[in-house]
C-alpha cells in the first residue's frame, strides 16, 4: 500500500516565485506530490488513514530540497591542502563522499551535481545511493574533469591535449556513465605559481570537441572558469554552465545571458577559506589570496545579478548552501530569488525542472522543513530539521548520530 505524507501547518514556499502559502498543507502520495494549499482550500478532505504519516510543523517554513550544483564530495569538508586530499586512494575517497552524502542530506540538500572526483568516483556512489546502500542525495556526476596536461586540479581529472583526446576523454567518461562532462578552461586555486586563475588552459577546440560528444549523447556540460575571455571562449564552445566566474566582468555577463548560460559562483569557498582556513589546514598562500578576494566577489557577481544571468546555488569543497545563498543576496538577489537559484534553477540546470525544484503536483517529493523563516534569515537554510526525499522522510538529528566524530 502506498504511503501518504501529510505535511501541516507550515508557510510554504514552493519555489515559484509565489507568495509564500501560510497555514499550508502539503500531501504526497508515495514519491511524488499530490497537491499543496493552503488549509482552507482543503476544507472537509479527508487526510488521515492508516498507511497516512502527518507531519504538524506548525510554526516551522518548508521550502523544496535543495540542488547543490558544485559539490565535490570526496573533497568536501575535508582538511589539508589539495594535493594531499586528492592523493588519499579511492576507497578513502569513496568513504568521504559517502559521509558528505549523508551530512548534505541532513543538511536539506536532496540532489547533488557532483562536478569532479578522483576515478570517476562520484560514479560509483551515485550508483550505491540509487541502489539503496547508502542514504544521500540523488547524484548527478561528471566523473573526472577534463584538464590540459598539468591543467587546473590535473591530480583529479583527465589530462588531455588536442581535440582528438579530448573527444577521447570526454566519450570515455560518457562510456563509465557521466551525467554531465566538465572541461577546465582555466586556472584555478589550488596549485601555486603554476595554476593562474586568469590564464586560459584548453583550447576552443578542445572544448568544443568535449561539449559536442556530451550534446550528442544528451548530456549537459559545465565549464571550470575565471577571466572574462576564457568565459567567452567557452560559451562561444557551447558550454550549459560557468562555473566560479571570480575574474568576470560586464561583458562576461552579457555573453552568459546572451546564450542562457547559468553561472554557478560557489563564492562561499572564499569566505569560509578566509574565515576557517587555518582549522582546515589550507595553505597560507590560499588562505591569503581567498581573504583578498572575498573583498570583492559580491560586486563581480553582481555583474551578473544586474545582467539578468540565472544563477545556481554551489559550494564547491568549503561552503555551505545557506551560506552561498547569503553571498548571492550580497550581490543583488533578493532572498525568493536565492531560494529560486538553490531550488528551482537547480532543476533547470539538470534538466529536470519536470521532477525536482518546486513544490507542486506531479512533481517529486523533495522538501526541506525549515525552524526559521528563510525570507528574514537565509541562513535558515542551513538548518533543517527534517528533510524529505522523494516522499522519504529523514531525521537529521537520527542521521547525525550516524556519522564518525571528524572529518578528514
Amino acid at each position: 500500500m502506498t504511503q501518504r505524507l501529510v505535511v501541516s501547518g507550515a508557510t510554504i514556499i514552493d519555489g515559484t516565485g509565489k507568495a509564500p502559502i501560510t497555514d499550508g498543507i502539503l500531501v504526497a502520495e508515495g514519491e511524488r506530490i499530490t497537491r499543496v494549499g493552503a488549509a482552507r482550500d482543503f476544507g472537509s478532505a479527508n487526510l488521515n488513514g492508516s498507511s497516512t504519516r502527518v507531519i504538524d510543523a506548525t510554526g516551522k517554513w518548508v521550502i523544496p530540497g535543495l540542488t547543490n550544483l558544485h559539490e565535490h564530495l570526496d573533497n568536501h569538508r575535508g582538511t589539508n591542502t589539495f594535493q594531499a586530499r586528492a592523493a588519499q586512494p579511492p576507497l578513502w575517497l569513496i568513504q568521504r563522499s559517502a559521509r558528505n552524502a549523508l551530512i548534505s542530506l541532513i543538511m536539506g540538500v536532496t540532489t547533488v551535481r557532483d562536478m569532479g572526483s578522483k576515478g570517476a568516483t562520484n560514479i560509483v556512489v551515485r550508483d550505491a545511493i540509487n541502489a539503496g546502500q547508502i542514504l544521500g542525495p540523488r547524484v548527478y556526476a561528471c566523473g573526472s574533469p577534463i584538464s590540459m596536461t598539468g591543467g587546473h586540479a590535473s591530480e583529479i581529472c583527465i589530462e588531455a591535449d588536442g581535440v582528438d583526446a579530448v573527444r577521447l576523454a570526454a566519450r570515455e567518461m560518457l562510456k563509465k556513465g557521466a551525467d554531465v562532462i566538465k572541461v577546465m578552461a582555466s586556472g584555478g586555486f589550488v596549485t601555486q605559481g603554476r595554476d593562474q586563475p586568469w590564464s586560459p588552459q584548453l583550447t576552443f577546440e578542445e572544448m568544443q570537441a568535449a561539449i559536442d560528444e556530451a550534446h550528442k549523447a544528451g548530456k549537459p556540460t559545465g565549464a571550470h572558469c575565471h577571466p572574462t575571455e576564457a568565459i567567452k571562449t567557452v560559451i562561444e564552445a557551447g558550454v550549459d554552465t560557468i562555473e566560479h566566474g571570480m575574474l568576470m566582468d560586464r561583458e562576461a555577463a552579457e555573453a552568459m545571458e546572451k546564450r542562457d548560460v547559468y553561472l554557478i559562483p560557489t563564492m562561499d569557498e572564499a569566505f569560509m577559506l578566509a574565515e576557517f582556513g587555518e582549522q582546515l589546514g589550507r595553505p597560507q598562500w590560499l588562505i591569503d589570496a581567498c581573504r583578498e578576494k572575498s573583498k570583492h566577489i559580491p560586486e563581480v557577481i553582481a555583474y551578473a545579478v544586474q545582467g539578468g544571468v540565472k544563477l545556481g546555488v554551489g559550494t564547491d569543497v568549503a561552503g555551505e548552501m545557506g551560506r552561498e545563498m547569503s553571498h548571492l543576496m550580497a550581490a543583488g538577489l533578493n532572498a525568493m530569488e536565492a531560494i529560486i537559484a538553490g531550488t528551482r534553477h537547480g532543476a533547470e540546470v539538470l534538466r529536470l525542472q519536470d521532477e525536482l525544484g518546486t513544490l507542486e503536483a506531479g512533481k517529486l517529493a523533495d522538501l526541506v522543513v525549515l525552524p526559521d523563516n528563510p525570507l528574514e534569515d537565509i541562513l535558515a537554510c542551513d538548518r533543517a530539521t527534517l528533510v524529505v526525499k522523494g516522499g522519504v522522510v529523514h531525521d537529521p538529528v537520527q542521521l547525525r548520530a550516524a556519522l564518525g566524530p571528524v572529518a578528514s
